[in-house]
């Protein structure tokens, strides 16, 4: 299966917490593990409040591109703040027959 990844930090204090490459380590030793082929891994810096043009186009080429099987986060907090924000944006994975995992969170949700 291939896979988009998106790795996100919003605060300083973040990103010593939950580094970016502690995200991408997670990402890749989970693909790794489920033999997924991450195709890539794009990284963003800022608060998921305000726009976020990287998660955009992410997400519409996981919902647009025909190879790409689904996108996978490190954990679902990256990946918005309010829980209809994550469900608007799982739903639409799953109109698409697109898959959501999320490492931390032991999530792998949709179409296999």
């Amino acid at each position: 299966m291939n896979f988009l990844g998106y790795i996100r930090v919003s605060t300083t204090k973040q990103s010593k917490a939950f580094s970016l490459q502690n995200q991408r380590e997670a990402i890749q030793t989970f693909c790794k593990h489920k033999k997924y082929k991450l195709v890539a891994l794009e990284k963003e810096a800022q608060s998921a409040l305000k726009d976020r043009p990287v998660f955009e186009r992410v997400f519409q080429q996981v919902l647009n591109d025909e190879t790409i099987d689904g996108l996978i986060i490190a954990k679902l907090d990256r990946m918005g703040r309010s829980v209809k924000d994550l469900a608007t944006i799982g739903s639409k994975l799953l109109e698409a027959k697109k898959q959501l995992v999320s490492v931390q969170d032991n999530l792998e949700h949709g179409y296999a």
